[in-house]
This record gives C-alpha cells, sequence and structure tokens, in this order.
C-alpha cells in the first residue's frame, strides 16, 4: 500500500514538475492559461493539431505489404508504437495527435503495466544507444518530451506511477495518430 507522503509526491510530480495531466486531460482553451475539463484528468483524448502549429495535410507513408512487407516483427513493433521505421525515420508526415490515456484502465489505459515497464519505458529514452534523429520540415512529430522525462530518476517515475494508480480509471480508448 502506497504511504500518503508517496502519492502526494507522484501527484505533486505527475501535475506540476513533469505536468503529465497537462497533455493527457482536456483542457478548457476558452478560460485563462487553459486549465484542465473536471473528470477528465488522464484521460487522454486532446487534440494536438494545426491549432498548435502541427501541419494541415500531409501524404502518408505506404503501409501496404508493399511499403512494409521486408520490415521483422520487432521492426513493425517499433514501427506500431513509436511511428518510426527501421531508420528512425517517421513513418507520418503530419496530421493529428492525440494524448494517451495514462491512467488505470485496463483496456485503454496504463492499467496492465507494471511499475516496472512503467518506469523503464521513460528510462529507455536516456539510454545513449537512443539517438533523437532531426525530424523533418513537414514530418511527424510527436509532442511527448521522452528524452527530457527518460532523465528523471527511476524513484520519482515510480511515484508518478503510484499516483496515476489511484485516479479513477476512465475507459477511453485514443486513436492517437490519424491523417485528417
Amino acid at each position: 500500500m502506497p504511504t500518503k507522503e508517496r502519492l502526494r509526491l507522484g501527484e505533486y510530480l505527475a501535475n506540476h514538475v513533469a505536468v503529465c495531466m497537462d497533455c493527457h486531460s482536456a483542457r478548457d482553451w476558452i478560460v485563462f492559461s487553459g486549465p484542465l475539463v473536471s473528470n477528465t484528468l488522464g484521460m487522454g483524448g486532446e487534440v494536438f493539431d494545426q491549432k498548435f502549429g502541427f501541419p494541415g495535410s500531409y501524404v502518408e507513408r505506404n503501409i501496404t505489404p508493399y511499403g512494409i512487407g521486408a520490415m521483422t516483427d520487432g521492426e513493425l513493433l517499433r514501427a506500431i508504437t513509436t511511428g518510426v521505421d527501421r531508420n528512425g525515420d517517421p513513418l507520418s508526415t503530419g496530421g493529428t495527435v492525440r494524448s494517451a490515456n495514462i491512467i488505470p484502465d485496463e483496456e485503454t489505459g496504463i492499467g496492465s503495466w507494471t511499475e516496472e515497464s512503467f518506469v523503464d519505458k521513460f528510462k529507455s529514452y536516456s539510454d545513449s544507444l537512443n539517438v533523437p534523429t532531426k525530424i523533418g520540415k513537414g514530418e511527424f512529430y510527436i509532442w511527448m518530451p521522452w528524452t527530457m522525462y527518460g532523465k528523471m530518476t527511476r524513484e520519482d517515475l515510480s511515484v508518478i506511477y503510484t499516483y496515476m494508480q489511484t485516479v479513477k480509471p476512465v475507459k477511453n480508448l485514443v486513436e492517437r495518430f490519424d491523417s485528417n
């Protein structure tokens, strides 16, 4: 059972330092500073599109067997989970990006993640083998600052996970990317 101090620290980090809840909750953009909409904490689905400077239209890469048929299972997994091909090039060149559901719903959020898998996901971006690739003009870009969060301590990431597990689960299947 997490201690009150551990939960307080996780809530503080998730809301005021790493600001996870800032992007992964709905915001009321007609009110000064775009405060979070109540009852949307961490459920994802916030749209990041042209209003935020993303390109309005683009040509999608070929994802038929002709375009991706030579990929290994590992390369396909990387493409599906990160949006980049075997060379680290983005599969998309624009579109709409939505924040993921990061609360403990088993089907649509992080409810099936272990604390270790949560922390490891972030820490993998601080590994010396991870070299961020340059994103070309008009190419797909993800706003999640993985490399910044990857440098947080394992303990800080762990308490964020602990706090996230206390947020009421909301079933909210988010289509993370679409081509508009």
